[in-house]
């Protein structure tokens, strides 16, 4: 036949060193932005469904049971601890019919508690050494 076939040694491309450095080049740019950006603590992502004790599909039902039971009873918490210093007597002359103004208090409450908490994960994650990142494996690329 007429076909005159060169074969390339092993290993060797049609790809010039200069594309292949290039290509290296922004490869490394891009795993630098990525590092940055996976270790970032406010760039995780978050579900909701993990945090949620429910059964499994009834996720959204427990949440609105959850935003409207939990504020009413912590503020009913604050009110007896707080407010009523723990007495009974003086926690049952409240007007306890006003369900708003006790769920504000209890979101409030728990508002509160969730920002500290955010804080005091952000320093924590912070605050934490950093491993050396060549020496660390790379799963996700």
């Amino acid at each position: 036949m007429g076909y005159d076939i060169k074969k390339k040694p092993y290993g060797s491309s049609s790809v010039s060193n200069s594309d292949r450095e290039s290509a290296r080049q922004y490869q490394n740019k891009n795993s630098k932005a990525r590092k940055q950006k996976e270790e970032d603590f406010f760039n995780k992502s978050m579900d909701y469904r993990n945090f949620i004790f429910a059964p499994e599909g009834l996720e959204e039902v427990m949440v609105g049971i959850y935003i409207l039971l939990l504020p009413y009873l912590v503020g009913l918490a604050f009110l007896y601890l707080f407010i009523a210093e723990g007495n009974f007597e003086y926690f049952v002359e409240f007007d306890l019919t006003s369900f708003l103004v006790i769920w504000a208090i209890g979101y409030e409450a728990i508002a509160g508690s969730i920002i500290l908490f955010i804080v005091v994960s952000a320093i924590r994650y912070y605050s934490k050494p950093r491993q050396d990142t060549k020496n660390r494996r790379r799963d996700r690329f």
